[in-house]
Protein backbone atom coordinates (compact mmCIF):
# COMPACT_ATOMS: atom_id res chain seq x y z
CA UNK A 1 0.00 0.00 0.00
CA UNK A 2 1.21 3.34 -1.10
CA UNK A 3 2.55 5.66 1.89
CA UNK A 4 0.67 9.27 2.74
CA UNK A 5 3.26 11.94 2.66
CA UNK A 6 3.24 12.30 6.64
CA UNK A 7 3.92 8.61 6.92
CA UNK A 8 6.65 8.96 4.58
CA UNK A 9 8.96 11.44 6.91
CA UNK A 10 7.99 9.22 9.93
CA UNK A 11 10.95 7.28 8.70
CA UNK A 12 14.24 9.40 7.88
CA UNK A 13 17.70 8.36 7.28
CA UNK A 14 21.07 9.86 5.66
CA UNK A 15 23.43 7.61 4.04
CA UNK A 16 26.90 8.33 2.84
CA UNK A 17 28.29 6.50 -0.45
CA UNK A 18 31.61 6.85 -2.90
CA UNK A 19 30.71 9.55 -5.71
CA UNK A 20 29.85 9.19 -8.86
CA UNK A 21 28.42 11.83 -11.60
CA UNK A 22 25.45 9.88 -13.14
CA UNK A 23 24.91 6.57 -10.44
CA UNK A 24 23.76 4.83 -13.53
CA UNK A 25 26.97 2.81 -13.59
CA UNK A 26 28.59 4.75 -16.88
CA UNK A 27 31.20 6.88 -14.18
CA UNK A 28 33.59 5.51 -11.81
CA UNK A 29 32.98 5.46 -8.41
CA UNK A 30 35.10 7.39 -6.21
CA UNK A 31 36.11 8.08 -2.47
CA UNK A 32 38.01 7.01 0.18
CA UNK A 33 36.33 4.03 0.97
CA UNK A 34 39.39 0.76 0.98
CA UNK A 35 36.90 -1.35 -1.14
CA UNK A 36 36.75 0.97 -3.85
CA UNK A 37 40.47 1.69 -4.44
CA UNK A 38 40.47 -1.68 -6.79
CA UNK A 39 36.93 -2.04 -7.25
CA UNK A 40 33.89 -0.38 -9.11
CA UNK A 41 31.49 0.65 -6.16
CA UNK A 42 28.21 -1.26 -5.87
CA UNK A 43 26.14 1.77 -5.52
CA UNK A 44 27.23 2.68 -9.33
CA UNK A 45 23.81 2.19 -10.07
CA UNK A 46 22.15 3.22 -7.35
CA UNK A 47 19.76 5.93 -9.11
CA UNK A 48 19.76 3.41 -12.52
CA UNK A 49 16.16 2.41 -13.19
CA UNK A 50 15.58 -1.26 -13.33
CA UNK A 51 14.19 -3.32 -15.68
CA UNK A 52 10.59 -3.25 -13.70
CA UNK A 53 10.95 0.40 -13.27
CA UNK A 54 12.45 0.55 -9.48
CA UNK A 55 15.10 1.55 -8.33
CA UNK A 56 17.86 -0.85 -6.50
CA UNK A 57 19.92 1.00 -4.24
CA UNK A 58 23.12 0.16 -2.38
CA UNK A 59 25.05 1.10 0.75
CA UNK A 60 27.66 -0.24 2.54
CA UNK A 61 27.93 -2.08 5.44
CA UNK A 62 28.60 -1.01 9.02
CA UNK A 63 32.04 -2.04 10.06
CA UNK A 64 32.89 -4.80 7.40
CA UNK A 65 29.73 -7.47 7.08
CA UNK A 66 26.85 -5.77 8.98
CA UNK A 67 23.82 -4.98 7.02
CA UNK A 68 22.00 -2.05 8.33
CA UNK A 69 19.16 -3.20 9.89
CA UNK A 70 16.59 -0.59 10.63
CA UNK A 71 13.60 -2.27 13.07
CA UNK A 72 11.07 -1.40 10.51
CA UNK A 73 11.75 -2.15 6.91
CA UNK A 74 9.68 0.09 5.37
CA UNK A 75 8.71 3.44 4.45
CA UNK A 76 12.17 5.41 4.24
CA UNK A 77 13.19 9.06 2.99
CA UNK A 78 16.71 8.26 2.13
CA UNK A 79 19.04 11.31 1.89
CA UNK A 80 22.45 9.68 0.43
CA UNK A 81 25.57 12.55 0.36
CA UNK A 82 28.87 11.51 -1.10
CA UNK A 83 31.83 13.64 -0.80
CA UNK A 84 33.68 14.47 -4.46
CA UNK A 85 37.76 13.85 -4.78
CA UNK A 86 38.56 17.40 -3.46
CA UNK A 87 35.82 18.67 -0.91
CA UNK A 88 33.41 18.05 1.63
CA UNK A 89 30.27 16.02 1.95
CA UNK A 90 27.38 17.11 -0.60
CA UNK A 91 23.83 15.90 -1.22
CA UNK A 92 23.50 14.09 -4.32
CA UNK A 93 19.96 13.07 -4.38
CA UNK A 94 17.07 10.93 -2.41
CA UNK A 95 15.10 7.73 -2.12
CA UNK A 96 11.42 8.09 -1.19
CA UNK A 97 9.34 5.78 0.15
CA UNK A 98 12.34 3.01 0.06
CA UNK A 99 12.12 -0.14 2.01
CA UNK A 100 15.09 -1.93 3.00
CA UNK A 101 16.20 -5.48 2.80
CA UNK A 102 17.40 -8.00 5.59
CA UNK A 103 20.38 -9.18 3.15
CA UNK A 104 22.34 -8.01 0.34
CA UNK A 105 20.63 -9.07 -3.27
CA UNK A 106 22.09 -9.68 -6.62
CA UNK A 107 20.71 -6.26 -9.15
CA UNK A 108 17.92 -7.59 -11.09
CA UNK A 109 19.70 -7.19 -14.38
CA UNK A 110 21.29 -9.85 -14.20
CA UNK A 111 17.93 -11.98 -15.49
CA UNK A 112 17.23 -9.43 -17.59
CA UNK A 113 20.14 -8.55 -19.40
CA UNK A 114 22.81 -11.55 -20.41
CA UNK A 115 26.02 -8.68 -20.98
CA UNK A 116 24.94 -6.73 -17.63
CA UNK A 117 28.73 -6.29 -15.78
CA UNK A 118 29.80 -9.94 -16.66
CA UNK A 119 32.91 -9.88 -14.43
CA UNK A 120 33.24 -12.34 -11.34
CA UNK A 121 32.03 -10.47 -9.12
CA UNK A 122 27.97 -9.38 -9.00
CA UNK A 123 26.89 -5.89 -7.56
CA UNK A 124 24.22 -5.97 -4.86
CA UNK A 125 21.75 -3.85 -3.62
CA UNK A 126 19.82 -4.05 -0.41
CA UNK A 127 17.12 -0.59 -0.85
CA UNK A 128 14.00 -0.66 -3.17
CA UNK A 129 11.64 2.67 -4.28
CA UNK A 130 9.75 3.55 -6.91
CA UNK A 131 10.59 7.12 -6.09
CA UNK A 132 14.00 8.64 -6.88
CA UNK A 133 15.63 11.98 -7.19
CA UNK A 134 19.36 12.47 -8.26
CA UNK A 135 20.54 15.65 -7.92
CA UNK A 136 22.83 17.24 -11.17
CA UNK A 137 26.59 17.18 -10.58
CA UNK A 138 26.29 21.41 -10.53
CA UNK A 139 23.47 21.81 -8.40
CA UNK A 140 25.06 19.14 -5.56
CA UNK A 141 25.30 21.35 -2.42
CA UNK A 142 27.30 21.24 0.82
CA UNK A 143 25.86 19.73 4.03
CA UNK A 144 25.55 20.29 7.62
CA UNK A 145 29.19 20.72 9.47
CA UNK A 146 26.75 18.22 12.48
CA UNK A 147 26.02 15.59 10.08
CA UNK A 148 30.05 15.69 8.49
CA UNK A 149 30.61 14.77 12.47
CA UNK A 150 28.16 12.44 13.22
CA UNK A 151 28.29 10.25 9.74
CA UNK A 152 32.21 9.73 10.32
CA UNK A 153 31.82 6.05 12.01
CA UNK A 154 29.20 5.05 10.00
CA UNK A 155 27.79 4.76 6.65
CA UNK A 156 24.20 5.39 7.85
CA UNK A 157 22.60 7.59 10.48
CA UNK A 158 19.04 7.37 11.34
CA UNK A 159 17.61 10.81 11.73
CA UNK A 160 13.70 9.98 12.84
CA UNK A 161 12.80 6.28 13.13
CA UNK A 162 9.56 7.14 15.61
CA UNK A 163 12.05 6.25 18.47
CA UNK A 164 14.83 8.62 19.61
CA UNK A 165 14.32 12.12 21.03
CA UNK A 166 17.92 13.23 19.86
CA UNK A 167 17.38 16.77 19.79
CA UNK A 168 20.81 17.10 16.61
CA UNK A 169 18.96 14.16 15.09
CA UNK A 170 15.70 16.00 14.89
CA UNK A 171 17.70 18.84 13.62
CA UNK A 172 19.26 16.84 11.10
CA UNK A 173 15.75 14.87 10.03
CA UNK A 174 14.30 18.85 9.47
CA UNK A 175 17.37 19.50 7.46
CA UNK A 176 16.81 16.67 5.55
CA UNK A 177 13.43 17.50 4.63
CA UNK A 178 14.12 21.18 3.55
CA UNK A 179 16.41 19.71 1.16
CA UNK A 180 13.76 17.53 -0.48
CA UNK A 181 11.52 20.65 -0.33
CA UNK A 182 13.91 23.38 -2.07
CA UNK A 183 14.61 20.82 -4.88
CA UNK A 184 11.30 20.47 -5.57
CA UNK A 185 10.47 23.70 -5.69
CA UNK A 186 13.55 24.35 -7.54
CA UNK A 187 12.28 22.23 -9.97
CA UNK A 188 8.77 23.28 -10.49
CA UNK A 189 9.60 27.06 -10.77
CA UNK A 190 11.87 25.55 -14.22
CA UNK A 191 8.65 24.02 -14.95
CA UNK A 192 6.94 27.16 -15.05
CA UNK A 193 9.67 29.17 -17.20
CA UNK A 194 9.72 25.80 -19.88
CA UNK A 195 8.17 27.80 -22.01
CA UNK A 196 10.50 29.91 -22.33
CA UNK A 197 13.01 27.32 -22.82
CA UNK A 198 15.11 27.85 -26.03
CA UNK A 199 15.90 25.53 -28.67
CA UNK A 200 19.35 25.60 -30.13
CA UNK A 201 19.91 27.35 -33.58
CA UNK A 202 19.05 24.56 -36.62
CA UNK A 203 23.09 23.81 -36.71
CA UNK A 204 23.88 22.76 -33.34
CA UNK A 205 20.62 20.37 -32.91
CA UNK A 206 21.83 18.60 -36.40
CA UNK A 207 25.04 18.13 -34.26
CA UNK A 208 23.32 17.25 -31.44
CA UNK A 209 20.85 14.77 -33.18
CA UNK A 210 23.58 12.77 -34.96
CA UNK A 211 25.80 12.66 -32.15
CA UNK A 212 22.83 11.32 -29.77
CA UNK A 213 22.37 8.40 -33.32
CA UNK A 214 25.98 7.62 -33.65
CA UNK A 215 26.02 6.95 -29.74
CA UNK A 216 23.11 4.69 -29.58
CA UNK A 217 24.30 2.73 -32.61
CA UNK A 218 27.93 2.30 -30.49
CA UNK A 219 25.92 1.59 -27.30
CA UNK A 220 23.43 -0.88 -29.44
CA UNK A 221 26.37 -2.84 -31.15
CA UNK A 222 28.37 -3.20 -27.86
CA UNK A 223 25.29 -4.82 -26.02
CA UNK A 224 24.90 -7.54 -29.28
CA UNK A 225 22.68 -5.65 -31.82
CA UNK A 226 24.56 -6.63 -34.93
CA UNK A 227 21.85 -5.36 -37.54
CA UNK A 228 20.73 -1.40 -36.97
CA UNK A 229 18.41 -0.10 -39.96
CA UNK A 230 18.41 4.26 -39.75
CA UNK A 231 14.82 4.61 -40.32
CA UNK A 232 14.89 8.38 -39.55
CA UNK A 233 13.77 9.66 -42.80
CA UNK A 234 10.37 7.06 -42.98
CA UNK A 235 8.80 8.88 -40.11
CA UNK A 236 7.60 5.79 -38.75
CA UNK A 237 7.92 6.85 -35.07
CA UNK A 238 10.86 5.57 -33.87
CA UNK A 239 15.06 6.41 -35.43
CA UNK A 240 16.49 3.36 -35.14
CA UNK A 241 15.49 -0.72 -35.97
CA UNK A 242 17.79 -2.99 -34.18
CA UNK A 243 18.01 -6.88 -34.12
CA UNK A 244 20.33 -9.58 -32.11
CA UNK A 245 20.70 -11.83 -34.50
CA UNK A 246 21.72 -14.32 -31.80
CA UNK A 247 18.62 -13.61 -29.25
CA UNK A 248 16.32 -12.69 -32.25
CA UNK A 249 15.17 -10.00 -30.33
CA UNK A 250 13.97 -6.95 -32.35
CA UNK A 251 13.96 -2.86 -31.04
CA UNK A 252 12.30 0.29 -32.04
CA UNK A 253 14.53 2.82 -30.70
CA UNK A 254 13.78 6.76 -30.75
CA UNK A 255 16.76 8.44 -30.10
CA UNK A 256 16.66 11.91 -28.07
CA UNK A 257 19.70 14.03 -27.54
CA UNK A 258 20.70 17.05 -25.20
CA UNK A 259 23.61 18.94 -24.43
CA UNK A 260 23.01 19.12 -21.34
CA UNK A 261 23.55 16.77 -18.00
CA UNK A 262 19.38 16.87 -17.45
CA UNK A 263 17.27 14.12 -19.24
CA UNK A 264 15.21 16.69 -20.78
CA UNK A 265 13.77 16.33 -24.65
CA UNK A 266 10.46 16.86 -26.60
CA UNK A 267 8.75 14.16 -27.96
CA UNK A 268 5.97 14.25 -31.18
CA UNK A 269 2.44 12.85 -31.02
CA UNK A 270 3.56 10.49 -33.85
CA UNK A 271 6.94 9.52 -31.91
CA UNK A 272 5.02 8.22 -29.03
CA UNK A 273 2.01 7.28 -30.39
CA UNK A 274 4.11 3.73 -31.69
CA UNK A 275 2.09 1.27 -28.74
CA UNK A 276 4.69 -1.40 -29.18
CA UNK A 277 5.90 -3.48 -26.85
CA UNK A 278 9.74 -3.85 -27.85
CA UNK A 279 9.51 0.16 -28.37
CA UNK A 280 12.62 2.11 -26.51
CA UNK A 281 13.73 5.62 -26.07
CA UNK A 282 17.48 6.43 -26.20
CA UNK A 283 18.24 9.18 -24.47
CA UNK A 284 21.79 10.79 -24.95
CA UNK A 285 22.95 13.65 -22.45
CA UNK A 286 25.58 15.72 -22.91
CA UNK A 287 25.53 14.14 -26.74
CA UNK A 288 28.56 16.90 -27.92
CA UNK A 289 30.96 16.16 -24.86
CA UNK A 290 34.02 13.58 -25.56
CA UNK A 291 33.30 11.21 -24.13
CA UNK A 292 29.11 11.57 -23.91
CA UNK A 293 28.09 9.97 -21.08
CA UNK A 294 26.39 6.23 -22.72
CA UNK A 295 22.69 6.43 -23.81
CA UNK A 296 19.64 5.05 -21.09
CA UNK A 297 17.52 3.03 -23.18
CA UNK A 298 13.66 2.88 -21.76
CA UNK A 299 10.60 1.12 -22.33
CA UNK A 300 7.09 2.90 -22.17
CA UNK A 301 6.34 2.52 -18.64
CA UNK A 302 9.73 3.39 -17.63
CA UNK A 303 9.31 6.69 -19.69
CA UNK A 304 5.41 7.40 -18.17
CA UNK A 305 7.28 6.43 -14.72
CA UNK A 306 10.38 8.98 -14.82
CA UNK A 307 8.96 12.19 -16.51
CA UNK A 308 6.18 14.86 -16.32
CA UNK A 309 4.41 15.09 -19.80
CA UNK A 310 3.28 19.12 -20.14
CA UNK A 311 1.81 20.47 -23.36
CA UNK A 312 3.63 23.32 -25.17
CA UNK A 313 1.20 23.27 -28.00
CA UNK A 314 -1.84 22.98 -29.39
CA UNK A 315 -2.53 22.63 -32.97
CA UNK A 316 -6.30 23.96 -33.32
CA UNK A 317 -8.78 23.44 -36.03
CA UNK A 318 -12.72 23.45 -36.64
CA UNK A 319 -14.83 20.53 -35.39
CA UNK A 320 -17.42 19.81 -38.35
CA UNK A 321 -18.05 21.67 -40.92
CA UNK A 322 -18.45 25.68 -40.08
CA UNK A 323 -19.74 28.28 -42.56
CA UNK A 324 -18.56 31.99 -42.14
CA UNK A 325 -21.43 34.66 -43.34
Amino acid sequence: MELTIEEKRKRIAIIKIGWSKSYDGSDRVEGLYSYLMDHQGYEAYNFKIGPDGQYYGYLPPIGKKRLPNPPEKEGWLLVFVSAPRAGGLKVVGWYDSANFLSRYEDRPEYKTDQNFQSGEERFKYCLVTKSAYLIPEDRRKDVLHLLTKKLRSSPILYVRDGSNTDRDREKLAKWAESVVRQYKEHDETLDDKRLNYCFPDPEKRKAIEKAAIDHTISYLKSVGFNEIEDMQAKRCGYDLRARNNRTRETLLIEVKGTSMSEQRFYITQNEWGLNKSNWRLSIVTEALADPSPSPELLTKDQVIDRFKFEPLIYECSLKGRHFVT
